[in-house]
């Protein structure tokens, strides 16, 4: 599994160019460290995250929705097996324990590589 480096700056809906994250060194977040953006809490994303915990990094969790959640088993809280709650988790508590780690609730619309 590989973790990559994001070098680029992200529009979000319903966030103004102001809200969105900003450095003098595209890249780095506070303290000069990289600073690293994942899109999307899914599998995939959180693993990334999970594997960065204790690295020197500013992450960026960006996602459409608070939550993640564990597809596999919907079908089982739709025929009344399990409970919601059992599949499905907040990013924020996932990810609390990690001081590096910003959850930020957006949609991505595309990336401005020029600007990085």
């Amino acid at each position: 599994m590989t973790a990559v480096r994001a070098e680029s700056s992200c529009s979000l809906a319903g966030q103004r160019e102001e809200d969105t994250v900003n450095s003098s060194n595209p890249g780095e977040g506070n303290g000069g460290r990289p600073r690293i953006v994942v899109v999307g809490g899914g599998f995939g994303g959180v693993s990334c995250v999970r594997m960065l915990h204790g690295a020197d990094v500013d992450i960026t969790l960006l996602d459409r929705s608070n939550h993640t959640l564990f597809q596999p088993l919907l079908y089982q809280v739709a025929t009344g097996v399990l409970d919601d709650s059992s599949i499905a988790a907040p990013l924020r508590r996932v990810f609390g324990h990690q001081r590096n780690v910003t959850v930020v609730k957006s949609e991505v619309e595309g990336f401005d590589f020029e600007r990085r």
